[in-house]
């Protein structure tokens, strides 16, 4: 299996191809049966459109990212890095917001510092962190205004990059 930054010319950037042996797509198949509560024992063959399976690949377009071996690969590719960058903080946002409440204070906390490196020079991104990290240092955390102000912060970090509220390019749009 090999992952790399894919050959492509859009304008959102080349994405990343993800190539696989013909015993990668076997063994892929073979794990989403497993996941799926199918278990085979004994000898198989796998077929794919009818015959085996010489190669495989999947294309991940620029909107989306691709965690290998823990770091990172985006697919606007390496050099966007700015909306790479801030596409890696609304993702942690977001997934702080997504955890259990009595975790999330601590959750967003940690990206905090994140993001005042990133917006070190918009006066108004970094207001908004200060009102977050208030409200998460508070011993009553009020979970509603934490969303409400965790919510703004992004939407202010989507405007400064020109990203959409969910990290993607808005220059890049799908046919």
């Amino acid at each position: 299996m090999r992952v790399e930054y894919g050959k492509g010319k859009t304008k959102g950037g080349p994405g990343i191809s993800i190539r696989l042996t013909g015993n990668d797509v076997a063994i892929a198949i073979d794990a989403y049966l497993v996941a799926h509560g199918i278990r085979v024992n004994g000898a198989r063959t796998i077929r794919v459109n009818g015959e085996l399976c010489g190669r495989g690949e999947i294309y991940v377009d620029p909107s989306g990212f691709v965690n290998v071996g823990g770091e990172t690969m985006y697919g606007r590719g390496p050099d966007a890095s700015r909306e790479n960058e801030v596409a890696e903080i609304i993702d942690n946002l977001r997934g702080a917001l997504a955890t259990p409440l009595n975790v999330v204070p601590s959750k967003v906390r940690a990206v905090l510092p994140s993001v005042r490196s990133f917006a070190e020079n918009s006066d108004e991104i970094l207001e908004r962190v200060e009102i977050v990290a208030g409200i998460v240092a508070s011993t009553k955390c009020n979970h509603e205004d934490l969303e409400s102000e965790v919510t703004h912060l992004i939407s202010l970090l989507t405007q400064e990059t020109g990203l959409d509220d969910w990290g993607n390019d808005l220059s890049y749009t799908r046919n």
